[in-house]
């Protein structure tokens, strides 16, 4: 069993004033030996039994000569084949279980505690390529932590989940940057004058696909006949197809027309390269943005763009959702923002009202 203990006095209440003051302890006997310890690093009941239970395993396993406890590192790679067969963003899932292996490494799985979760917590925080990672990723990777428990459990390994009672980081509402009439206008008015850019741009309001998309599509991907483009896998989601309509067809059939070799967007680098797609053109952007006069707009926003002039228009929620190949409606919200445009919308015809009461 589990108990408080104060001053070598069994605390048998949270009423007790020393109650937050007192160590949890525990008091088992296994194959005959009796087990009495402080349990030091225990701060709430279920982390006191999680240490109970790694506690009797160890011992029973010492006792009587059953295999070595499994390692954290060791049971990942047992996830690892449950993740490849179970996830579409496999490399996520692999980058994620790294970060935990440098964290929790060859430390007993079964002796890892919800306390130890919480620290991995706030470690994986400062493991970005700057020394950050943002909530949202932090809570991915925590998430990748809970189900390799539950899997743990489902194996025999362990009998609760250690992530149970570990909260998420709260994260910041979604991004849901748009261009005001004034800054659209500007924005165009640079935009056509790189005939390049205006491509990139057009396409993206206009198709469903990813920068990274974008500039990997190859001639072969364009079905003029049928106004269809593949497009390549993206965040462990399968290549699929989308259709076009008149506006990127025509940039698509420029593109085409113009294309040396297999790539629509080619590399132009200096030396003696093979033929590869575009790495990126954000000096392109960024000029543009400022000689616009615009600032906080990213290439990416611009799926914003497309997903609200959609919703705006009439389109279906699902319909959005299919052609952007989200998992769930609530990713495609994140998307739009005709809500807020909605209510700005009302609120705007009370300009129109002279005097309160006015019809």
């Amino acid at each position: 069993m589990i108990y408080k203990r104060f001053n070598g006095k069994k605390i048998k209440s949270s009423a007790d004033p020393n109650w937050k003051r007192a160590r949890w302890w525990m008091r088992r006997s296994i194959a005959g030996v009796l087990i009495h310890k402080a349990l030091p690093l225990a701060r709430t009941r279920e982390e006191a039994e999680t240490a109970e239970r790694a506690e009797i395993e160890s011992r029973f396993r010492t006792q009587y000569g059953i295999e070595k406890v499994v390692t954290f590192r060791a049971f990942s790679r047992t996830y690892a084949r449950y993740a490849d067969t179970a996830n579409r963003n496999k490399a996520a899932k692999r980058q994620y279980m790294d970060i935990l292996n440098r964290f929790f490494g060859e430390k007993a799985i079964s002796e890892i505690t919800p306390q130890d979760c919480r620290d991995a917590q706030t470690w994986a925080a400062s493991q970005g390529a700057k020394g950050d990672l943002s909530p949202s990723s932090v809570n991915r990777i925590m998430s990748t932590l809970s189900k390799m428990f539950s899997l743990a459990i489902e194996e025999g390994y362990l009998t609760r989940n250690p992530m149970a009672h570990v909260g998420k980081l709260e994260e910041p509402p979604p991004r849901r940057r748009l261009l005001s009439r004034e800054e659209s206008e500007a924005f165009w008015r640079e935009v056509e004058k790189d005939v390049y850019l205006w491509r990139l741009v057009t396409i993206a309001v206009n198709v469903p696909v990813r920068k990274g998309q974008l500039l990997a599509l190859r001639v072969s991907d364009v079905d003029l006949t049928r106004n269809l483009l593949s497009v390549g896998s993206s965040k462990g989601r399968a290549a699929r197809v989308v259709p076009l309509n008149r506006t990127a067809r025509a940039v698509f059939a420029d593109l085409v027309a113009e294309a040396r070799d297999e790539w629509l967007f080619p590399y132009h680098g200096t030396g003696k390269e093979r033929s590869a797609p575009a790495r990126d053109f954000g000096k392109r952007w960024r000029n543009a943005l400022r000689r616009a006069g615009i600032a906080d707009l990213r290439f990416h926003d611009l799926r914003r763009v497309l997903a609200t002039s959609l919703l705006s228009s009439g389109v279906g929620l699902d319909v959005v959702q299919e052609l952007f190949a989200h998992s769930s409606a609530d990713i495609t919200r994140v998307y739009a923002v005709t809500e807020a445009e909605r209510m700005r919308a009302a609120l705007d015809r009370l300009d129109d009202v002279k005097e309160i009461g006015d019809q």
